[in-house]
């Protein structure tokens, strides 16, 4: 199969392309190798340019001859790319709050590490080092390591249940923005 990964192409096939990666269809398209008559040939959708393959497409039987008219960034695929590296990555409100509680935590952690090691250093006589040692094991223990595990076992308990009542969640965070 000839692969069409990096450029647009005019393009002459015998049997077929599948475009499905750019159009969505999912059979092999007949090409053709006549101009598509259009003013501003930009404002004809990609399924309707027949006489175009695209890149992230492959010939699907026969031979194909072509004209490469563009290459990495300035194919369909490329402004695809570049159209979603340029959207905006918005936390949700659960995970503002994840981090936030995270936040507290670790605040309170590290108080509470400073006086383990003050009480063990100042109070016990310890020497720096197993003060140290003291307050860091006790950091550690205070770390909740289960609290991805619940916030995955929240979202997967609300998805069954949705399940039972015949809703369907594609993306598992959707769901805590049903009951706001």
């Amino acid at each position: 199969a000839l692969d069409l990964s990096r450029t647009n192409a005019f393009l002459q096939a015998e049997e077929g392309i599948r475009d499905r990666d750019v159009t969505g269809e999912s059979l092999p398209v007949e090409k053709i190798t006549e101009a598509i008559p259009a003013e501003n040939p930009a404002s004809v959708p990609l399924g309707d340019r027949k006489n175009l393959a695209f890149s992230a497409t492959l010939v699907s039987g026969g031979e194909a001859l072509g004209i490469v008219i563009s290459t990495g960034d300035n194919t369909e695929i490329g402004e695809i790319n570049s159209l979603v590296g340029q959207v905006e990555k918005k936390k949700t409100n659960v995970l503002v709050q994840i981090d936030l509680v995270s936040k507290f935590i670790a605040l309170f952690v590290v108080i509470v590490a400073i006086v383990t090691f003050c009480v063990a250093y100042f109070q016990t006589k310890m020497d720096a080092l197993h003060a140290v040692s003291v307050a860091l094991v006790t950091s550690v223990a205070m770390i909740p390591e289960g609290l991805a595990a619940i916030v995955t076992l929240t979202y997967a308990y609300a998805v069954s249940n949705m399940a039972e009542h015949n809703a369907i969640v594609r993306v598992l965070p959707a769901v805590e923005t049903l009951g706001s």
